[in-house]
Protein backbone atom coordinates (compact mmCIF):
# COMPACT_ATOMS: atom_id res chain seq x y z
CA UNK A 1 0.00 0.00 0.00
CA UNK A 2 1.17 3.42 -0.47
CA UNK A 3 0.69 6.34 1.30
CA UNK A 4 1.49 10.33 1.01
CA UNK A 5 3.05 11.55 4.55
CA UNK A 6 3.03 15.13 5.26
CA UNK A 7 4.22 17.33 8.27
CA UNK A 8 1.56 19.30 9.64
CA UNK A 9 1.05 23.10 9.79
CA UNK A 10 -1.49 24.84 11.08
CA UNK A 11 -2.87 27.47 9.15
CA UNK A 12 -4.85 30.62 10.33
CA UNK A 13 -7.39 31.90 8.11
CA UNK A 14 -9.22 35.13 8.45
CA UNK A 15 -11.94 35.42 10.27
CA UNK A 16 -12.37 31.32 10.66
CA UNK A 17 -10.76 28.81 13.12
CA UNK A 18 -7.24 27.38 12.64
CA UNK A 19 -7.09 24.33 9.66
CA UNK A 20 -4.32 21.79 10.13
CA UNK A 21 -2.55 21.11 6.61
CA UNK A 22 0.65 19.49 4.60
CA UNK A 23 3.34 21.32 3.21
CA UNK A 24 5.92 19.15 2.23
CA UNK A 25 4.88 15.59 1.54
CA UNK A 26 6.43 12.05 0.46
CA UNK A 27 5.34 9.04 -0.96
CA UNK A 28 5.84 6.35 1.05
CA UNK A 29 5.44 2.50 0.91
CA UNK A 30 3.82 0.37 3.94
CA UNK A 31 4.32 -3.01 4.76
CA UNK A 32 3.16 -5.22 7.75
CA UNK A 33 5.66 -5.56 10.25
CA UNK A 34 7.15 -9.10 10.57
CA UNK A 35 8.37 -8.39 14.15
CA UNK A 36 4.53 -7.06 15.19
CA UNK A 37 1.29 -8.30 13.97
CA UNK A 38 -0.59 -5.09 14.16
CA UNK A 39 1.96 -2.36 13.76
CA UNK A 40 3.62 -1.20 9.58
CA UNK A 41 6.52 -0.48 8.52
CA UNK A 42 7.01 2.99 6.15
CA UNK A 43 9.53 3.13 3.66
CA UNK A 44 10.23 6.89 2.04
CA UNK A 45 10.12 6.29 -1.75
CA UNK A 46 13.10 7.97 -4.07
CA UNK A 47 10.51 10.41 -5.53
CA UNK A 48 10.45 14.39 -5.46
CA UNK A 49 8.67 15.71 -2.63
CA UNK A 50 5.10 17.18 -3.26
CA UNK A 51 4.33 20.57 -2.20
CA UNK A 52 1.44 22.23 -1.16
CA UNK A 53 0.98 25.79 -1.40
CA UNK A 54 -1.68 26.52 1.80
CA UNK A 55 -2.08 30.31 -0.16
CA UNK A 56 -3.84 28.77 -3.38
CA UNK A 57 -7.23 28.75 -3.76
CA UNK A 58 -8.74 25.79 -5.16
CA UNK A 59 -10.67 26.18 -8.31
CA UNK A 60 -14.06 24.86 -6.88
CA UNK A 61 -14.17 27.21 -3.88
Amino acid sequence: MYAILCKPIVIHPPKSNPVLSGKDCRIVKLTPSQVSEDKLELEILEAPPIVIDPTEQSKDS
